[in-house]
């Protein structure tokens, strides 16, 4: 079974107070430092009853993974603490992803959570790493843990830096981009000022680079307007009594045509087109 294929929401606490030094570590994580050198983890399993932190840790290893890998089991917690981990086991549990400011900025429905065995640091003052069953709850993008990382640093996103990654990652972002928007509560509301948006065909190399181009169009860098057809008519009916999608400027369609074929292209002008937006195709 796979996990993130619909936006999570959780009722968690996300302010926490900010400390001072960000650096990067481990394969798929991020920490902070704090003034006395230790490092605030980038990921917590949660028990969603209680609303406890059980663990927390550095890194993550065999969550974010292809499911076609034959090697799918364990989930490995890098540099792990344990908070109120108990006999190891929670019925209900999350997996939170925390930006560095302690913000909980992406949530994954877990369900039934053990730990399994715990692996001692392989250098002095190494922490322990815990092996856990997610009772074979993965998530299918194998790049978000990437992704997630960049989210989470304190460097603002940039318009346009989905797209300079390579079209492996744009399943990934999207996957990321849904996922935060709705953990934040921000709904489908348009933050851009104006009542249309401007695309450019030549990023879209895919489904997935479709629709991060036009998320960021609609709400900005991170932005999040849909990730399929059914998504899309959400967000343009949710918005109709707030601030309708007026116009789409599509700019070097013929180039993303070639690239998303007739097909989907013929769709998406449907869709749009159902809630009154008008489409100049260029």
């Amino acid at each position: 079974m796979t996990v993130g294929q619909s936006p999570l929401w959780g009722d968690w606490p996300t302010a926490f107070p900010a400390r001072l030094c960000w650096v990067a570590r481990s394969s798929i994580g991020l920490t902070e430092m704090n003034p006395d050198d230790t490092m605030v983890p980038m990921y917590r399993i949660a028990d969603k009853g209680s609303r406890k932190v059980l663990v927390e840790a550095e890194g993550i290893l065999g969550f974010f993974v292809d499911q076609d890998d034959p090697e799918l089991g364990t989930v490995t917690l890098e540099g792990a603490r344990r908070v109120d981990w108990g006999k190891g086991r929670s019925e209900n549990a999350e997996l939170h992803i925390v930006n560095f400011r302690h913000e909980v900025i992406g949530v994954y429905d877990l369900g039934l959570t053990r730990l399994a065995y715990s692996e001692a640091g392989t250098g002095s003052g190494e922490k322990a790493n815990d092996v856990c069953s997610f009772q074979g709850y993965t998530c299918e993008y194998p790049r978000a843990g990437e992704v997630w990382r960049r989210w989470a640093s304190p460097e603002p996103l940039r318009l346009g830096e989905w797209a300079a990654r390579t079209v492996e990652y744009h399943k990934s972002w999207l996957h990321v981009a849904q996922t935060a928007w709705f953990t934040s509560h921000r709904g489908v509301v348009r933050c851009e000022d104006g009542c249309g948006v401007s695309l450019e065909g030549r990023r879209m190399l895919d489904k997935s680079s479709f629709y991060c181009e036009l998320g960021e169009a609609a709400n900005g860098a991170g932005g999040y307007f849909g990730s399929n057809l059914d998504a899309l008519a959400h967000c343009l009916s949710a918005n109709q009594a707030i601030k309708p999608l007026l116009s789409v400027e599509w700019r070097d369609f013929s180039a993303s045509r070639e690239f998303l074929g007739d097909v989907f292209v013929s769709r998406v002008i449907e869709v749009l087109k159902e809630f009154n937006v008008e489409v100049d195709c260029r």
